[in-house]
């Protein structure tokens, strides 16, 4: 594999390699030599703590040399174009390019600029496209859980149309035997979504009548930006409807013990989700997969660097 654009990419057996990658790394003393002469670039067209962070750190300890390229203060903001940046990165003995862009596509349009180099490229995050590495420590954060989620019950919520987390997921954990619903406005989870193999609830509170199994529960980011172009009334409104919290959950799991919530942050605490489901130790994983991101992104950088 020389890319990671998409987890459609990923079967079962490259998925478990990666995840297994990870889990060793964890302990790996040996590691910080496994990339030493090797350089990564971030080049993020949009703003990120926890993915560009991750990234920079997890090349640094397997003992790769980053540069972190910002498009406001580089030739792109000259009208370069991403094919001659790609050019000029390979042509500087770049080895790996990690992009996040506002742009579907651009990843892949990227990977497609460097077919005749030996630079491979990771998505991290292209528009409302994909963002595979997110999906990757998703599962791993998951696995810490249960070891096999055929048939486990999970709700993505929230904006899944202009999320890139949603479809990752979609892709990975239904190849994985995961049975998903997406929970939101029908603004926002258009019915669309069902040609995916997912099913499509409105109404929140419907689902925590006791009639329904539920194992996870994937928040996502509200998008606040979204409320100006008239897809939410109001965010009292969405609070009142779509927020998740715990007096909610504890309608089908009284003791906060059962259902696992993970987010891929940035949090809108009190919007999208509680204060106290964020932080609640017996509930969330959300503090986990932000440390799981470290090992996951370092596992994938040495499958597509290590024997270059």
């Amino acid at each position: 594999m020389k890319h990671l654009i998409s987890t459609r990419q990923l079967n079962k057996e490259s998925t478990l390699e990666i995840l297994q990658k990870a889990k060793s790394l964890k302990t790996d003393l040996e590691c910080s030599g496994y990339l030493k002469g090797k350089v990564v670039a971030n080049l993020f067209y949009e703003s990120s703590t926890r993915t560009r962070s991750s990234f920079e750190i997890a090349a640094k300890k397997l003992g790769a040399d980053v540069i972190n390229i910002d498009p406001k203060h580089s030739a792109l903001s000259k009208g370069e174009s991403l094919e001659d940046t790609a050019k000029t990165l390979a042509n500087l003995g770049t080895n790996l390019v990690v992009i996040r862009h506002s742009s579907s596509g651009a990843a892949l349009e990227l990977a497609n600029s460097l077919k005749d180099t030996d630079v491979s490229v990771i998505n991290a995050g292209d528009g409302m496209n994909e963002h595979p590495t997110q999906a990757l420590l998703d599962l791993f954060s998951i696995h810490q859980v249960y070891d096999l989620i055929v048939d486990k019950k999970i709700l993505i919520l929230g904006d899944c149309l202009h999320s890139r987390v949603a479809r990752s997921n979609i892709y990975l954990l239904k190849s994985f035997g995961a049975k998903i619903t997406l929970v939101g406005p029908p603004t926002l989870v258009p019915l669309d979504f069902a040609s995916m193999g997912v099913e499509i609830e409105h109404n929140l509170h419907k689902m925590f009548d006791g009639t329904k199994q539920i194992d996870l529960i994937m928040v996502l980011r509200l998008q606040k930006e979204r409320q100006t172009q008239g897809l939410i009334p109001s965010l009292s409104e969405y609070r009142k409807y779509y927020e998740l919290n715990e007096e909610l959950i504890k309608k089908i799991d009284p003791e906060l013990k059962h259902i696992k919530v993970l987010h891929p942050g940035p949090v809108n605490r009190g919007v999208e989700i509680s204060d106290f489901l964020v932080d609640q130790k017996d509930i969330s994983l959300i503090h986990q997969q932000v440390s799981n991101g470290l090992y996951v992104r370092m596992s994938v950088l040495l499958k597509l660097l290590g024997n270059k």
